[in-house]
């Protein structure tokens, strides 16, 4: 019975060690969020070609061909710089727009000089406090700091603004405060395996409310619960779109997503784009935006 019994033991303990490393492999299975991050939008500060559009304002004149004039040799100040006109305190910041399109910004990429001077500074987008760079160096050295903004969901047109934290420097007439280069706006996204739509056709010719649903399988269980908001596009019009049913609120993999498009839509076929769900960007697996699907709509009677 003895020897019976450490044989259960034993097999006991296999059975629950087999089980303990498939759950570490079925874990492991999961998805990474894809890398790199999809950049957005970017401006290069002291490039003229790549500032147009973006609505540069409170930056000095370029600064060109100086030892410490950035990596590309090119670079704007916020503040000062221009025979000591400009270091007012009311002076102290500079701003620019950046477009992060339908998709969440999630984190903001800035090359800057931290030099001779404290060259600390806060980051706001749309009037957010979203970061702040303290002061490090002791002597002119260009480094990029990134800040996770994703919190705020900001979308589309971005102001970001950058405020020096502290006062104007001695020399700050002559040399200036706070210096930037490359600016650079990222999205993290997580793969799908699978994205449908349900019905396979949509009888447009009824006078009805129509809606719709997108059926996505992100790789990995994504923070998504039912009632969640959803950005989806028919003919790059946004419509709402509600999270209707998920495997697992909270660990989601299966999510269902319904889309209410009124009574407007054409028999034309037209194309839908999924970009997030509950904030979170989701994309093929190989990073290309899900904005090929299309909707089968018909006006007749009868279903074809």
């Amino acid at each position: 019975m003895k020897a019976k019994s450490k044989r259960w033991l034993a097999i006991g303990v296999s059975l629950v060690m087999v089980l303990a490393i498939s759950a570490l492999f079925v874990a492991g299975a999961a998805a990474d969020p894809i890398d790199p991050p999809k950049l957005l939008d970017s401006v290069n500060i002291g490039d003229t070609t790549s500032e147009n559009g973006c609505d540069l304002l409170g930056w000095t004149n370029i600064w060109s061909g100086c030892g410490w004039c950035g990596p590309d040799k090119n670079m704007r100040l916020i503040w000062g710089g221009e025979g000591g006109t400009t270091c007012d305190l009311a002076n102290n910041w500079a701003s620019v727009t950046l477009d992060a399109g339908a998709r969440i910004a999630d984190s903001l990429k800035v090359q800057h000089l931290d030099g001779a001077a404290d060259d600390g500074f806060n980051v706001y987008v749309n009037d957010d406090l979203v970061g702040t760079y303290v002061d490090y160096y002791p002597s002119n050295t260009w480094t990029a700091t990134e800040f996770d903004i994703s919190s705020g969901r900001y979308k589309g047109e971005l102001t970001i603004k950058f405020e020096a934290t502290a006062p104007a420097w001695g020399g700050c007439g002559t040399y200036g405060q706070v210096a930037f280069n490359e600016i650079e706006l990222y999205a993290e996204l997580v793969p799908v395996d699978k994205v449908f739509l349900t019905p396979k056709k949509l009888n447009v010719g009824r006078k009805a409310e129509h809606s719709f649903k997108v059926h996505v399988y992100p790789s990995q269980p994504i923070d998504v619960s039912v009632g969640d908001e959803a950005q989806v596009y028919v003919d790059d019009v946004e419509y709402p779109a509600i999270v209707s049913s998920t495997d697992e609120d909270g660990a989601a993999t299966d999510i269902a997503i319904k889309v209410y498009v009124g009574d407007g839509l054409e028999d034309i076929n037209p194309t839908v784009a999924i970009y997030t769900v509950n904030g979170i960007n989701i994309a093929y697996a190989d990073g290309s935006d899900i904005d090929d699907l299309v909707l089968d709509t018909f006006t007749s009677g009868k279903k074809k």
